[in-house]
């Protein structure tokens, strides 16, 4: 079959012709007739009118006219040819140039208006370009990502930055080198990151959010730090649950950061919920098996991310008081080691020196074997935690169950002590004033857990052990010395003004030495407030509703006994059926004198540890109460 020149030429000129309508059934192409004055046809031509090419054939047509008009050989089937093995997402409506312009052509355009057009038309460019719009769907994920990075584009540098300084040490959850690099490379243009780094960029920015100072904060629209860090989780979500991705690796560490944020109001979807959605995507990946690095030289960090699910999980288990929430690894892992951090462990950063991330690296590591303990501590409280709710304030089971706290003790004990020797190098590098923040957080951690160990056994200081009982322990004191360590440590980062540095996760840990430091102050009749651990527990009010939720259960929870401890009193000084006068004692705490031969029960340092430690007993419960179902 010869080639036809004029045939052909009448084919390009109805393909330059052809305007995107508005509506189409599928599989439809529209004849219009006469749309730019051209003069009638014949049936053959219109006939050819149907089979209009796409916009891909239009403009490889175009391209190649002088080709075609110069060689006579070529036939006309040679050239239908062309259109076999277009793309499905190439529509008539739907010209290369929008498809270039759009970040994801695989997403189909909805049914653009009709652009006006007149007879003016001449250019060849004009045609082409002027009737196809260039704002339809495929657009659309572009307009996402610079929507929601809107308001928080002037302070987006410095929410990289907070993570990387604050969060990062203690969660090494994403690899630093390589999202500070994408950060720089495309700041202001993150709708050509690939859709699994900004899934987790978009993360970072949000858990980066909750250290912004008052200062960064008056740059964006939100009036609080919790309102906008709950805005940016929010965005997280909404991206998470739209499944951008099926990569086990990548859903693992955005549900882990998720993990960071659980206000009071999140109802099911708390961090315990994320963790368990982390584990669901590590599973499904496998991520304890390490693999070889990938193929742009990036090193594996499946081993390291699994690692962060196993110590995020502890630490939420007996942080928030839900020893059984805790997972179990599928087998018995070795520990991670500096090599699992590859080229972050050996290259420096923007955000901190090499020897603060040295630092950093070996916390995590020693986090990592705190962690075996939590989960012992945590396995024991789940065998107990039934038959205590169930037997009540009795000496049967509590006695049974002192031998393995006292060995969960000395475990804690042991686990100080290496620390210690191992970091000595560290601490001695900085001074005693200025200990680094990641080996602050151990201590506060590991202190705090000899308060938790020994919390469900307060009811042994009022209850009377058996005669030449030698298994006697006092869990008042016990409590009362490990928070006593953890307001030394929180005393040098109070002087060095880094308590804005820590993880909003830390305050479930604080708070217990707090409320031993609050009742004693109310119970001892002490004047002098407590000025190191209220007030480094104020700090953290303003970036999380959890310290205020705990804060304001504590005061309430001691005024409740209290006002229950006057009206007991008042009781029983009514059944006397005398006039009592009021001692120093009952004076503070509001409560009645009572007679001659019961008033040392209350005046007598025995009696006032008993009230102490019920007193504990009951605000401890309550708060108790509070982290496992409402932060």
């Amino acid at each position: 079959m010869e080639f036809d020149p004029e045939f052909f030429m009448s084919e390009v000129t109805a393909a330059l012709a052809h305007v995107s309508p508005q509506y189409r059934e599928p599989g439809e192409y529209p004849v219009e007739e006469d749309s730019i004055g051209l003069p009638p046809r014949n049936s053959a031509q219109e006939a050819s009118e149907t089979r209009i090419t796409p916009p891909r054939a239009r403009r490889d047509s175009t391209e190649t006219l002088e080709v075609f008009t110069s060689n006579e050989d070529v036939n006309n089937d040679d050239l239908m040819e062309e259109q076999d093995g277009i793309p499905g997402y190439f529509q008539p409506d739907l010209d290369m140039t929008t498809a270039i312009q759009s970040s994801c052509p695989w997403l189909f355009p909805t049914e653009p208006s009709r652009p006006t057009q007149t007879d003016e038309d001449v250019s060849l460019d004009g045609r082409l370009m002027s009737s196809e719009r260039l704002d339809l769907v495929p657009s659309f994920y572009t307009y996402t990502v610079k929507s929601c990075l809107m308001p928080i584009r002037r302070v987006q540098h410095e929410l990289v930055t907070l993570y990387f300084q604050y969060i990062h040490p203690m969660f090494p959850v994403v690899d630093e080198a390589y999202f500070t690099e994408i950060h720089r490379k495309y700041r202001g243009q993150e709708q050509f990151m690939s859709v699994l780094d900004f899934v987790i960029y978009q993360a970072i920015l949000a858990a980066g959010f909750g250290h912004l100072s008052e200062a960064q904060l008056q740059r964006t629209p939100y009036r609080s730090v919790h309102e906008g860090q709950e805005a940016q989780f929010d965005l997280v979500k909404a991206r998470y649950w739209s499944q951008p991705t099926s990569d086990p690796v990548t859903l693992t560490q955005v549900c882990l950061i998720l993990s960071l944020w659980s206000p009071g109001a999140s109802g099911v979807q708390n961090n315990s919920y994320w963790i368990n959605m982390a584990f669901k995507h590590a599973n499904a990946g496998e991520l304890w098996k390490s693999q070889p690095a990938t193929a742009n030289g990036r090193p594996c960090r499946r081993r390291l991310i699994w690692w962060c699910c196993i110590v995020r999980d502890r630490v939420l288990a007996l942080g928030m008081r839900r020893p059984y929430r805790l997972h179990k690894a599928p087998f018995e892992e070795d520990l991670i080691s500096q090599l699992d951090f590859g080229l972050e462990a050996r290259s420096p950063s923007s955000t901190v020196d090499m020897q603060s991330k040295q630092t950093a690296i070996l916390a995590f590591i020693w986090l990592c074997k705190l962690s075996e303990i939590m989960a012992a501590i945590a396995i024991f409280q789940q065998r107990t935690r039934f038959s205590r709710a169930w037997n009540g304030d009795s000496i049967g089971n509590s006695m049974s169950e002192l031998d393995e706290v006292r060995i969960f003790d000395r475990d804690l004990s042991k686990w100080k002590e290496d620390f210690e020797g191992d970091a000595s190098d560290v601490i001695l590098g900085h001074g005693n004033q200025d200990v680094p923040t990641p080996v602050s957080i151990l201590r506060i951690v590991c202190n705090s857990l000899v308060a938790v160990l020994y919390q469900p056994y307060l009811h042994l200081s009022w209850i009377d052990y058996p005669s030449g009982s030698q298994d006697k322990i006092d869990p008042l004191q016990r409590m009362k010395e490990g928070s006593q360590e953890v307001e030394s440590s929180v005393i040098g980062l109070i002087s060095n003004k880094k308590s804005d540095a820590l993880p909003n996760w830390l305050v479930s840990w604080v708070m217990l030495p707090v409320a031993v430091y609050y009742v004693n102050q109310h119970a001892k009749l002490n004047p002098s407030p407590d000025k190191v651990l209220l007030p480094f527990l104020n700090r953290f009010m303003r970036r999380t509703t959890g310290a205020q939720v705990l804060f304001l259960i504590l005061t309430m929870a001691t005024k409740e006994y209290l006002q229950r401890l006057n009206d007991s009193k008042k009781a029983d000084a009514a059944k006397l059926g005398r006039r009592i006068a009021p001692s120093p004692l009952t004076h503070q705490l509001d409560l009645p004198a009572v007679s001659n031969a019961n008033s040392t029960s209350y005046t007598s340092h025995t009696g006032n540890r008993i009230v102490e430690a019920k007193m504990l007993a009951h605000v401890t419960k309550a708060l108790d109460f509070a982290l496992e179902l409402r932060c």
